[in-house]
């Protein structure tokens, strides 16, 4: 089933879509459908069994009154959740080397999506590790991105640290945020083994011999 809508919230009405089952639970993320040059009324759809698609007609003041029709394809409607992959979620790294983090883009791949990303501390520091921002771009079809992170080569021995990076603000054709939105990145020490404090013993007996 699909429910689409008109949005006008700077003069120009823009329609949106959304997938639902049968008991009313959303498919995915709502998406635009078209973007508005002028006002839009009239809006109406109707099912196609024969190609699985929908045809959208609309009435817009811009394209002087006249009726348009849009014909979508069930994928048109679906532009997808981005998310961490699994295996990018928990990830190690030698000290010293960059990391690649693999964002993928899930549940459709149709219109231009983003998502921005940031790291953070964890007990790493801002000397271990470069502090990255940024926005990562899916083009229409693409479905998988990467972000690259360098790391700190130094000699002090300081066990395993961890920084984070995480992922917000989605823009752009109603693509969602899927669950997995922070990965951990696991900066593995190569400078031996963490010396702890010296231990402490007693003397029972001092023996000097002459």
């Amino acid at each position: 089933m699909l429910v689409i809508w008109i949005e006008d919230d700077t003069g120009y009405g823009d329609i949106y879509g959304q997938k639902i089952n049968n008991d009313g639970t959303k498919i995915g993320s709502s998406s635009e459908i078209h973007a508005g040059t002028g006002a839009l009324s009239h809006l109406s759809a109707a099912y196609n069994s024969n190609n699985d698609g929908y045809l959208i007609a609309f009435i817009e003041q811009e394209s002087g009154g006249d009726l348009e029709l849009k014909l979508l394809t069930q994928g048109n409607i679906e532009n997808g959740d981005i998310e961490f992959e699994a295996p990018s979620l928990n990830i190690n790294v030698n000290e010293g080397d960059t990391v690649t983090l693999t964002i993928d883009r899930t549940g459709g791949i149709d219109g231009d999506v983003s998502v921005e990303y940031d790291t953070t501390n964890g007990n790493a520091g801002s000397g271990d590790y470069t502090a990255t921002s940024g926005t990562a771009i899916f083009v229409n079809g693409d479905n998988e991105e990467t972000i690259t992170i360098s790391t700190t080569q130094d000699a002090t021995p300081e066990g395993t640290e961890t920084f984070l990076v995480t992922l917000s603000n989605p823009t752009g054709g109603g693509a969602g945020l899927g669950t997995s939105v922070v990965a951990t990145v696991n900066i593995l020490d190569d400078d031996g083994e963490v010396m702890g404090p010296p231990q402490s013993f007693s003397l029972k007996q001092i023996l000097i011999i002459k």
